[in-house]
């Protein structure tokens, strides 16, 4: 989810995935991402994590995605 003008993006996960293992998965594959309670107000936070598409350089975004693709379709349900 996300304008169509920005550079950051917001991937819902599946119920099975929660947010914060998901950034703990990606972070040991080298991809810093935030978790959406970091930006949620109140007690229920959306199960999504936050791309920073603009941090890498372009030529990097690509594999960086698709090796952020290949970690998250791991995680067993």
């Amino acid at each position: 989810m996300a304008h169509p003008a920005s550079y950051l993006v917001w991937l819902g996960l599946e119920p099975h995935q929660r947010p914060d293992q998901v950034a703990a998965v990606l972070a040991a594959e080298g991809i810093l991402v935030s978790t959406a309670d970091a930006f949620a107000i109140g007690p229920s936070h959306p199960s999504a994590i936050r791309l920073a598409l603009g941090t890498p350089e372009l030529a990097e975004l690509g594999p960086a995605l698709h090796r952020l693709r290949k970690a998250i379709e791991a995680i067993p349900p």
